[in-house]
């Protein structure tokens, strides 16, 4: 997955949020690809 610098800032935001909510990159990483699956499923379906 390729991050362009709007991108990057993005992630990083979220990620500062993630940690005040006390959840891992790797939860925030699974939640993504989540919603990354239900976009797709979203424009297939």
């Amino acid at each position: 997955m390729r991050l362009d610098k709007e991108n990057e800032k993005q992630w990083v935001l979220l990620l500062k949020e993630a940690k005040q909510l006390g959840l891992t990159v790797d939860e925030v990483k699974d939640f993504l690809n989540e919603k990354k699956n239900h976009v797709v499923k979203c424009k297939i379906g």
